[in-house]
């Protein structure tokens, strides 16, 4: 009956590690239209785009910059990251809605003059010029699993990206019926070996 209780308990552990895994869903944002200076964050496929100051929508990228920073009326006053107060540099905070991590994979550049930069919550650094290519890649780990990415620029002419793509990290707190089957069978065969002692 040991044998067999601890068959049980050894099966059980290994298909709660296999069920309890994280799985990753792709997600592609891709912009477009046409708006200036808007001053409020922008809701995308479960991502918050947070500008500092105020995003613009051209017709094949979301777009941000310094112009207008100083003035109150283009400044947004529901920022969700940190470093407002630095009048320098306009800031795009970028975050999945509810929490969670993610891990960015690529974007498209829309650099007409300047650049601007790029952080990560793990430590993930990127300088991008009007001279840098046009399509990027992220590979390293300080782009996986993050909880926020934070793009910054000094110029006052917008600058962006297009086709941000990005693996969502799913992990459902809940667990699936199979596994509150099996931690149930399992517990069941403990009560069963306990009686026959």
């Amino acid at each position: 009956m040991r044998k067999v209780f601890r068959q049980i308990l050894v099966t059980t552990s290994l298909a709660l590690g296999v069920l309890s895994t994280a799985s990753a869903s792709p997600v592609l944002i891709t912009f477009g239209g046409s708006a200036d200076i808007v001053p409020e964050n922008l809701e995308a496929q479960g991502f918050v785009f947070s500008p500092s100051c105020h995003y613009d929508l051209a017709p094949h990228y979301l777009g941000f910059d310094r112009s207008g920073c100083d003035d109150p009326l283009y400044v947004n006053p529901n920022y969700l990251g940190s470093n407002a107060t630095d009048s320098s540099r306009a800031f795009l905070y970028v975050a999945r809605i509810g929490g969670g991590t993610f891990s960015l994979q690529s974007l498209t550049l829309a650099i007409p003059a300047g650049g601007f930069d790029v952080t990560s919550s793990a430590g993930g650094y990127e300088l991008f010029t009007d001279a840098s290519p046009t399509d990027q890649q992220f590979t390293d780990d300080t782009w996986a699993n993050v909880s926020w990415i934070r793009f910054s620029t000094t110029v006052g002419l917008a600058v962006g990206f297009n086709d941000f793509a990005v693996d969502v990290n799913d992990q459902s707190g809940v667990p699936e019926p199979v596994s509150v089957s099996l931690v149930l069978l399992a517990l069941a065969a403990a009560a069963a070996s306990r009686r026959a002692r």
